[in-house]
């Protein structure tokens, strides 16, 4: 039984991947149309996985409640066309499907359409659309710069996190060379720099790990890290002088100054927004700029306060908390760090948000079901 669960949930993950990364680029045009019908058809496969011997606890119920929750929220704000829709149906329903099985095919199947996508671009299979500005930056066949860049980030981790127990100077190597050349194309900075930062950082960790194990007090800042980016975030964004924090302004991309503005327009409220305009620098499914006055918000707490109001904000900043918890118990120190760049990602991006971006979302599904500490059901 457990077989044909772990089967069924694989299926659905690899179709919401495959459309949902090949809308973000140049194929488009022919996926859009498709991407609502896939999502629901991932959320039938997982609802059917849910039936097969079901024998619901109250833990889990309780679970399920909060992702039937969020969910609607999300529906209220944006409807059933967005991408992120399914996030937290795929998260309960991940609880009983082993980790080192949705971590191969979320890394096998990036990597290829990563490659597909750029390659296709070269060849002039599909628009290479090239941003010449201040900055030179090539979208590889993608809807923006910063989308194969992320994307990256997410195989490069996938890759490091999958390798764990052979962590090489050659791989470390490898993954440093293949995110300076992406960087080299797209210009995307602050992402290239917390993928160095990531992968330095899990070098360490994989080979000094009895050094991680004594650092308590770096564990527990570690395990609260979603909880402290975003009340920096917010908080920097709420009280930004531009008198006297332009710099840091300029240095961030203007990202304080935008957030502010957004937060003075629309407000914040319990369950969000579903009139929000937000024009940032990606294109349409055509492939043209959106129109408007750039003002897009790209910090993803103060988004996630925007767009799906405290409510939301706030269990999902728990359900993360008390997931780094968990890894903190599990002494899993490659892992918290993980999640740790990735709430300092959270800080200057909001793309990890989306799941085909971000697979270490899935992770929480495992807290949900709270194995003991002494078991490895996190690495099944």
């Amino acid at each position: 039984m457990r077989k044909a669960k772990t089967t069924i949930y694989l299926i659905a993950l690899s179709i919401y991947l495959g459309f949902t990364i090949l809308n973000s680029s140049f194929f488009a045009p022919i996926t859009d149309s498709f991407v609502k019908y896939a999502i629901i058809l991932c959320l039938i496969l997982l609802l059917f996985k849910e039936l097969l011997g079901i024998k619901p606890k109250v833990r889990e119920v309780v679970y399920l409640l909060l992702t039937l929750l969020l969910t609607a929220i999300i529906y209220l704000n944006l409807g059933w066309a967005n991408a992120i829709l399914p996030l937290f149906f795929f998260i309960y329903a991940a609880r009983d499907v082993p980790l080192s099985k949705i971590l191969r095919l979320a890394f096998l199947e990036s990597a290829i359409l990563l490659a597909g996508i750029i390659i296709c671009a070269k060849l002039g299979i599909i628009t290479d659309y090239i941003e010449i500005g201040a900055r030179t930056r090539d979208y590889l066949g993608f809807r923006y710069s910063l989308f194969p860049q992320v994307l990256l980030f997410n195989i490069t981790a996938l890759d490091i996190y999958i390798h764990r127990q052979k962590f090489t100077k050659l791989r470390a190597s490898f993954w440093l060379i293949v995110n300076f050349l992406m960087f080299t194309f797209t210009d995307s900075r602050l992402a290239f720099a917390l993928a160095i930062f990531l992968i330095l950082g899990s070098y360490f960790i994989t080979h000094h790990s009895k050094f991680i194990a004594k650092r308590k007090l770096l564990q527990l800042l570690a395990a609260a890290s979603f909880i402290i980016c975003s009340c920096v975030s917010i908080a920097a964004t709420i009280n930004y002088n531009p008198l006297t924090q332009s710099e840091l302004n300029d240095f961030l991309g203007n990202r304080l100054s935008l957030g502010q503005n957004a937060l003075s327009e629309y407000g914040i409220n319990l369950i969000g927004h579903s009139d929000i305009v937000l024009v940032g620098n990606g294109l349409t499914v055509e492939g043209t700029k959106a129109i408007g006055v750039y003002n897009y918000v790209d910090s993803l707490y103060v988004i996630l306060l925007l767009r799906y109001g405290i409510i939301f904000h706030a269990i999902f900043i728990l359900l993360l908390t008390a997931t780094n918890f968990y890894l903190f118990k599990k002494k899993d120190y490659l892992l918290l760090f993980i999640m740790t760049i990735l709430a300092l990602h959270g800080i200057i991006d909001d793309l990890i948000i989306y799941l085909y971006y971000n697979t270490f979302w899935l992770v929480i599904g495992k807290m949900i079901i709270k194995t003991p500490v002494n078991q490895k059901e996190l690495h099944a």
